[in-house]
């Protein structure tokens, strides 16, 4: 009778995990759209990132922080990827296959010169990373970080690449 009910208890934990990770929000990058910048109008170049609820419920207090850099073609390996993290307690909500777009700026505008550069594979390359964090229906913390590159074909259609580095989630 002992051996039957820690068997039906364990059973049930492991039900229960199981629900919760089929039931809960999964939030992922899907994409990053770029906007070129506009020299005459000050508007420097964006990258904006799409995220989506891949999970079957509602992301709670989502939080988003990101930043469009530009850095080596490699990314040094003391590289500092900590963003400022606003109040977690606030931030959206994401419902399911829901999205949400989120804008990133370079800090100043470049020449035109260093924007063709980066269009090319060469010494420096255009990066966006970040995290977002969030909250599932079971008010568990969850985080998905990401850095990716920009790669331009010779059409001058753009796609990015994942990064080996702070691409983690849970």
């Amino acid at each position: 009778m002992i051996a039957a009910s820690a068997q039906n208890a364990a059973a049930f934990a492991t039900q229960k995990d199981t629900f919760h990770k089929q039931l809960r929000a999964y939030v992922m990058i899907q994409g990053h759209g770029l906007a070129l910048q506009d020299r005459a109008a000050n508007i420097k170049l964006e990258a904006r990132t799409t995220l989506l609820n891949a999970g079957n419920t509602p992301a709670h207090s989502v939080n988003f922080s990101s930043r469009l850099i530009i850095l080596p073609a490699k990314v040094p390996e003391d590289f500092d990827f900590d963003l400022p993290q606003g109040d977690f307690d606030a931030g959206a909500m994401l419902f399911p296959h829901q999205t949400l777009t989120y804008r990133a700026w370079l800090p100043d505008l470049i020449s035109d010169e260093e924007l063709a550069a980066l269009k090319r594979i060469g010494e420096r390359t255009l990066y966006v990373y970040g995290v977002v964090r969030y909250k599932d229906i079971f008010s568990e913390e969850h985080y998905t970080n990401f850095c990716q590159f920009f790669v331009w074909d010779i059409a001058g259609n753009y796609s990015t690449v994942n990064v080996l580095r702070h691409n983690e989630y849970t």
